[in-house]
């Protein structure tokens, strides 16, 4: 990296999509507990807004890890278990 990484928080996913719109990222972090649209339908719209942008579903408890099958993954780049 050549400077600093710049981190910004969303209250919720809503808060997410309206500061995705206005500025690029390349990391988007979200847990499954964010509100509406969720977090698949969150990859799927940041996605669609810019798809270079990495979306990585952090999982905060191991019981949350039956989604993995879930059919909406197809926008997930990456997944990971705190």
């Amino acid at each position: 990296l050549t400077s600093i990484p710049k981190i910004k928080n969303a209250i919720n996913a809503s808060h997410a999509l309206k500061i995705t719109e206005k500025e690029n990222f390349d990391l988007v972090i979200s847990t499954l507990r964010i509100g509406e649209p969720g977090p698949f339908k969150l990859a799927e719209k940041i996605k669609q807004q810019s798809p270079e942008t990495s979306f990585t579903l952090l999982f905060t408890e191991s019981f949350d890890l039956k989604f993995l099958n879930n059919k909406h993954f197809d926008n997930v780049d990456n997944t990971f278990l705190w």
